[in-house]
């Protein structure tokens, strides 16, 4: 079975929307910092672990998967002009 080869206007609105997400999610989360203690029942220092994991998260798989990505651009000629 063959690959079907992404357009490159697909492409392009999904590398715009995978790199808004951590925005969109840190734009989310962070405002309800001071209310994640109240409602969990948690010490506020777990809370500013989680927004350190979360951003560690994000790195990690940015360097896991732009090789991957960039692998895929290559396989399926996918040139953005």
């Amino acid at each position: 079975m063959e690959a079907k080869a992404l357009s490159n206007r697909t492409f392009l609105v999904l590398a715009i929307f995978f790199a808004s997400v951590e925005l969109i999610a840190s734009g989310l989360y962070i405002p309800s910092l001071p209310h994640i203690p109240e409602a969990f029942g948690t010490s506020i220092t777990f809370v500013q672990l989680s927004v350190s994991m979360f951003i560690l998260a994000f790195q990690f798989l940015g360097s896991l998967l732009g090789p991957f990505l960039m692998h895929l651009v290559v396989k399926f000629h996918l040139i953005l002009v």
